[in-house]
């Protein structure tokens, strides 16, 4: 039933004698005068939503999250969009599963969001409800399914004009997650989404042309993009370009302006941006050096989900570095981060493994054991620990041709440090490995490409090369060689290697 010029009268009264039909066309007239009556139209809803229209139960669940015409009341927010999802209203399942994934205005329940994601994936018109249940596939969390099956998904939405899932999936497309590494599809998805005016898909655009993938590779341009989103207020964006300006990375370096950026998405609850702020706070480059603000905003951080805050917190209760010392809460989040596979917290709890005091047990079988997960989590450091290790009997009986072994998978890893140690038995033979120059010296060679002072120095390299394994490091890396010092010391190699295992250094390094 339509309102016509002289039909308001009649619809009222129709609507008035219980006609549901009436109810939910004199809330969508309401709805559309300039400017809204928006609570004569929820009034009207209200009446159609409880005569069962799904449409009105929706509208009505709109109304009360927004106060559109009504006071906002989250419960009875939920209860309508419950009601209209149990109805069979796809758009409201799709509404219910976001609630529920991201735990707004609802508690946060994976599993019961993704019944309702799937459910909504009943109706073919539903893009949303495809982009969400395909991203929930992309990461793992529905059972039976993966990322194949939710870049199939994110194709469908993204054909129906979806922005996000348009992002989405030209990220697929540039990383080979899911999907073959395309970059002609992944170029063309991510323009999509930009001009349709989406952050992610502008984000995605500053991703291409920064590493060149599907375009000419252009800085200038990849920034051009990222401040477009930034201007769109991406929190996202406005931490990489707030990064950018900081270090004058394809931008002017404008410092004050950076801060201002990553300060506003730190404000507004960007969790990188977060943790940006505390890292250049705990640095003292850039702002003065404060460790109370640092471990405030890694804290904060940390607590939005940012694992490398939580790693840095840790560093901070370690140390005491603006709050006290705490190694039970240290040792917690590190073995938590370790559990999670997190590369720089397995390389400290197999350091505190074999470092005794402060509230740690020495515990060698620990430490080679965490060592190995971090082998087969891919971590770089491992296989060259695992060397030392084994060549010095620390954790497993010592053994030159295993350690040798291990040397050689840090080689294929593209370790320096790896090739170094292995070098340095080649050149001399040792039990289980003969010699071998030739290997030893091809080996030299790519240890210093790769930037290993001790295989420049060898090869009598000049230039001041900052070496990753080199970075300064946490204080327990020179406690380590007091720990082992009780051993036997190799003639090759030395005790000394065991303090420089290469990895992301954390941030105990101001001791020194």
């Amino acid at each position: 039933m339509e309102a016509g010029e002289n039909g308001i009268e009649g619809l009222v009264a129709a609507a008035e004698n219980g006609d549901v039909d009436a109810q939910f066309e004199l809330a969508r007239h309401y709805e559309r005068l300039d400017p809204p009556d928006e609570e004569k139209s929820h009034y009207w809803d209200l009446k159609a939503a409880r005569g069962g229209i799904t449409e009105s139960q929706v509208n009505v669940a709109l109304n009360y999250r927004l106060g559109s015409g009504v006071r906002p009341d989250s419960v009875l927010s939920n209860l309508w969009i419950i009601r209209a999802s149990v109805n069979g209203h796809d758009a409201a399942r799709g509404i219910l599963a976001s609630r529920c994934m991201s735990g707004s205005i609802l508690p946060r329940n994976e599993r019961e969001g993704l019944h309702w994601m799937s459910l909504a994936l009943v109706s073919s018109d539903n893009p949303r409800a495809l982009r969400d249940y395909g991203m929930a596939c992309v990461e793992g969390k529905v059972e039976g399914k993966d990322a194949a099956d939710g870049a199939a998904m994110l194709q469908k939405a993204a054909e129906r004009g979806l922005a996000d899932a348009q992002s989405a999936l030209a990220g697929l497309y540039r990383t080979g997650n899911g999907v073959p590494q395309v970059p002609a599809q992944a170029l063309r998805w991510a323009r999509a989404a930009a001009e349709g005016g989406d952050a992610d898909g502008m984000i995605e655009m500053h991703h291409l042309y920064e590493y060149g993938i599907g375009v000419e590779r252009s800085e200038e341009e990849s920034a051009r993009w990222l401040a477009r989103a930034a201007e769109g207020g991406s929190d996202k964006a406005r931490t990489l370009l707030g990064e950018r300006l900081i270090s004058g990375t394809g931008v002017g370096r404008d410092v004050a302006r950076g801060l201002t950026l990553v300060r506003a998405a730190a404000e507004d609850g960007h969790p990188r941006a977060q943790y940006v702020l505390g890292k250049l706070h705990f640095d003292g480059v850039v702002v003065p050096r404060d460790d109370e603000e640092a471990y405030a905003w890694f804290r904060i951080a940390a607590s939005n989900g940012e694992d490398e805050a939580l790693y840095h917190l840790a560093g901070c209760y370690l140390d005491g570095l603006g709050v006290p010392a705490d190694y039970d809460a240290a040792r917690s989040i590190l073995m938590r981060l370790a559990d999670d596979g997190h590369h720089g917290a397995m390389l400290e709890v197999v350091i505190m493994a074999l470092v005794p005091g402060e509230g740690y047990l020495r515990d060698e079988t620990v430490a080679f054991k965490c060592a190995n997960l971090a082998a087969s989590a891919g971590a770089q450091w491992a296989p060259y620990a695992l060397g030392l290790m084994a060549h010095v009997g620390c954790g497993c009986p010592r053994s030159p041709s295993r350690a040798a072994s291990w040397y050689r998978r840090g080689d294929e890893m593209g370790c320096p440090e790896s090739q170094y140690e292995l070098a340095s038995m080649l050149e001399r033979g040792a039990a289980g490995v003969p010699e071998d120059g030739e290997a030893a010296l091809r080996l030299l060679e790519k240890s210093a490409h790769g930037g290993n002072a001790k295989a420049r120095a060898r090869l009598g390299m000049k230039g001041d090369v900052r070496v990753a394994m080199e970075r300064e490091g946490f204080p327990s890396r020179a406690r380590l060689l007091r720990a082992v010092s009780c051993k036997e010391e190799p003639d090759d190699p030395g005790l000394e290697s065991l303090v420089r295992l290469p990895g992301p250094p954390m941030p105990r390094n101001r001791l020194h």
